[in-house]
Protein backbone atom coordinates (compact mmCIF):
# COMPACT_ATOMS: atom_id res chain seq x y z
CA UNK A 1 0.00 0.00 0.00
CA UNK A 2 1.51 3.20 -1.17
CA UNK A 3 -0.97 5.66 -0.09
CA UNK A 4 -2.19 6.96 -3.17
CA UNK A 5 -3.93 3.94 -4.55
CA UNK A 6 -6.08 1.54 -2.33
CA UNK A 7 -5.09 -1.75 -4.81
CA UNK A 8 -7.93 -2.46 -5.66
CA UNK A 9 -8.33 -4.02 -9.05
CA UNK A 10 -11.02 -2.96 -11.96
CA UNK A 11 -14.39 -5.40 -11.17
CA UNK A 12 -17.16 -6.09 -12.80
CA UNK A 13 -20.51 -5.14 -11.80
CA UNK A 14 -22.75 -8.19 -10.44
CA UNK A 15 -23.07 -10.37 -7.83
CA UNK A 16 -22.74 -13.82 -6.85
CA UNK A 17 -25.61 -16.22 -7.77
CA UNK A 18 -28.72 -17.13 -5.49
CA UNK A 19 -27.40 -14.10 -3.52
CA UNK A 20 -30.11 -11.27 -2.12
CA UNK A 21 -29.73 -7.90 -1.67
CA UNK A 22 -29.86 -6.48 1.87
CA UNK A 23 -28.23 -2.88 1.83
CA UNK A 24 -26.76 -1.59 5.16
CA UNK A 25 -28.98 1.56 5.75
CA UNK A 26 -31.98 -0.56 5.59
CA UNK A 27 -30.50 -1.96 9.00
CA UNK A 28 -30.46 1.71 10.67
CA UNK A 29 -32.91 3.64 12.37
CA UNK A 30 -32.24 6.93 10.05
CA UNK A 31 -32.75 9.34 13.13
CA UNK A 32 -30.89 7.17 15.44
CA UNK A 33 -28.29 5.17 13.76
CA UNK A 34 -28.22 2.40 15.69
CA UNK A 35 -30.07 -0.77 14.87
CA UNK A 36 -33.33 -1.27 14.09
CA UNK A 37 -35.07 -3.30 16.19
CA UNK A 38 -35.14 -6.85 16.26
CA UNK A 39 -38.82 -6.86 14.54
CA UNK A 40 -37.96 -4.22 12.02
CA UNK A 41 -34.58 -6.35 10.91
CA UNK A 42 -36.60 -9.34 10.72
CA UNK A 43 -39.05 -7.40 8.11
CA UNK A 44 -36.14 -6.45 6.03
CA UNK A 45 -34.91 -9.96 5.76
CA UNK A 46 -38.36 -11.24 5.16
CA UNK A 47 -38.64 -8.44 2.42
CA UNK A 48 -35.20 -9.26 0.92
CA UNK A 49 -36.79 -13.03 0.82
CA UNK A 50 -33.87 -14.49 3.56
CA UNK A 51 -34.84 -16.70 6.10
CA UNK A 52 -33.73 -16.47 9.67
CA UNK A 53 -34.62 -20.14 10.25
CA UNK A 54 -31.32 -21.00 8.15
CA UNK A 55 -28.01 -20.61 7.84
CA UNK A 56 -26.66 -17.90 5.26
CA UNK A 57 -23.68 -16.39 4.61
CA UNK A 58 -23.09 -12.16 4.62
CA UNK A 59 -20.88 -10.87 1.66
CA UNK A 60 -20.66 -6.99 0.40
CA UNK A 61 -18.15 -5.34 -1.56
CA UNK A 62 -15.02 -5.90 0.55
CA UNK A 63 -15.94 -7.90 3.70
CA UNK A 64 -17.14 -5.00 6.28
CA UNK A 65 -20.55 -4.13 5.30
CA UNK A 66 -21.65 -7.77 5.75
CA UNK A 67 -20.07 -7.88 9.43
CA UNK A 68 -23.33 -5.41 10.12
CA UNK A 69 -25.58 -7.96 7.99
CA UNK A 70 -24.51 -11.09 10.61
CA UNK A 71 -24.63 -8.63 13.24
CA UNK A 72 -28.48 -7.78 12.59
CA UNK A 73 -29.29 -11.25 11.74
CA UNK A 74 -27.51 -12.42 15.86
CA UNK A 75 -30.03 -9.78 16.96
CA UNK A 76 -33.44 -11.72 15.44
CA UNK A 77 -31.49 -14.18 17.00
CA UNK A 78 -29.92 -16.20 13.74
CA UNK A 79 -26.33 -17.34 15.43
CA UNK A 80 -25.67 -18.91 12.31
CA UNK A 81 -24.44 -16.69 9.90
CA UNK A 82 -20.95 -16.80 8.46
CA UNK A 83 -19.42 -13.66 7.19
CA UNK A 84 -17.44 -14.00 3.59
CA UNK A 85 -14.30 -11.60 4.08
CA UNK A 86 -12.93 -11.81 0.93
CA UNK A 87 -16.58 -10.65 -0.43
CA UNK A 88 -17.27 -9.78 -4.29
CA UNK A 89 -14.06 -8.52 -4.43
CA UNK A 90 -12.26 -12.11 -3.67
CA UNK A 91 -15.21 -13.53 -5.70
CA UNK A 92 -14.97 -12.11 -8.68
CA UNK A 93 -11.67 -12.27 -9.39
CA UNK A 94 -11.70 -15.79 -8.58
CA UNK A 95 -15.10 -16.38 -10.78
CA UNK A 96 -15.64 -17.67 -14.19
CA UNK A 97 -17.13 -15.11 -16.49
CA UNK A 98 -20.17 -16.64 -16.80
CA UNK A 99 -20.75 -17.50 -13.26
CA UNK A 100 -21.33 -13.51 -12.51
CA UNK A 101 -24.80 -12.62 -12.52
CA UNK A 102 -24.82 -9.26 -14.20
CA UNK A 103 -26.63 -6.10 -12.55
CA UNK A 104 -29.19 -4.40 -14.48
CA UNK A 105 -29.04 -0.57 -13.86
CA UNK A 106 -32.50 1.23 -13.21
Amino acid sequence: LNGISCGLVELPSGHIPRSRNVHYQSLLDPQERILKSPEELAKVFIDAEISLSRPFVASCGSGLTACLIALAAFECRQENVAVYDGSWTEWAIKANPEEIIKCEIK
